[in-house]
């Protein structure tokens, strides 16, 4: 009798502890579905520009949510595919399932036109270069199906430098580099009687661009800059020579009384700082 109670009271436990694993189990999934419920709500508060890119979405994502310990295919992401090219597949290599209930195909199909932007940020451009740098060297594959690059101000600059001639990314590290230091040195910086900023500038930029990145830039490099006459934002797109080029690019890096006193002419018009209207150009298709 004692021994078929024993029985009977392991069985019993037997079940409880089953049923708290399927509990578990059921709380779990339910917990890992009502995150990315919430994930995907928080993006989507973003705005259009986050849903151009769901890179941004996921890193977003993870940076609002130190998620480590849900273990689900959804943090797969694709980001392999979306850098190496490879298709859908995890990072591990494996096929993935449909991201999000069909979330992917439609971001996926916004990545058929995907472009990029660099904001206004001044010296601190040269986090811009580590990006830029890191997609020089680790995803070529992304940005060859980049469809138009943009940018404001210093943003501007690396943007032109990204896409007319990645190659000498590292050689435009180390001229910002010297270019912020000489900079500093200056008793009043950039405002030193005698100094000229633009001139400074007009040289980086003169020993950094190619003969010909006029025309690679034509209609795939969009440069905000902002009009004297009325205060309004333009981003140009269209430059007939080199010369052009070179002098929208002055024109959206010209912060007033910063870098002079006279605004960059171009074409019978006054412009200055593009980052002043229009920090990160965002292009309406893509």
């Amino acid at each position: 009798m004692f021994f078929k109670l024993v029985g009977v009271l392991s069985t019993i436990k037997e079940m409880l502890v089953t049923r708290s694993l399927h509990r578990f189990r059921r709380q779990s999934m339910c917990y890992r579905a009502g995150l990315h419920s919430i994930l995907l709500h928080k993006i989507q508060m973003f705005g259009s520009d986050a849903e151009r890119c769901y890179i941004l979405q996921t890193l977003r994502a993870i940076s609002t949510y130190s998620v480590i310990q849900v273990q689900s295919v959804c943090w797969g992401t694709d980001m392999a595919a979306a850098v190496n090219g490879e298709g859908t597949k995890d990072i591990d290599g494996k096929a993935s399932p449909t991201l999000y209930g069909g979330k992917h195909n439609e971001m996926e199909a916004k990545m058929k036109h995907l472009n990029l932007s660099f904001a206004a940020c001044g010296f601190l451009g040269i986090y811009h270069l580590g990006a830029a740098s890191a997609l020089y060297r680790h995803g070529k594959k992304l940005l060859k199906v980049v469809k138009a690059f943009a940018g404001a101000s210093s943003g501007s600059l690396i943007a032109t430098v990204l896409l007319t001639v990645p190659e000498n990314i590292e050689d435009c590290t180390n001229i910002t580099y010297e270019f912020a230091e000489d900079t500093r040195k200056l008793y009043f910086g950039a405002l030193t009687p005698g100094y000229d900023f633009m001139a400074k500038l007009r040289g980086f930029i003169d020993s950094i661009l190619p003969p010909n990145a006029h025309e690679i830039a034509e209609n795939r490099l969009f440069v905000s800059v902002t009009s004297v006459k009325n205060g309004k934002n333009h981003l140009l797109s269209n430059f007939a020579s080199r010369e052009d080029l070179v002098q929208v690019l002055l024109a959206s890096s010209f912060i007033p009384l910063y870098a002079g006193i006279n605004p960059v002419d171009y074409k019978g018009q006054k412009w200055i700082d593009g980052g002043l209207t229009n920090g990160l150009p965002i292009l309406p298709v893509g």
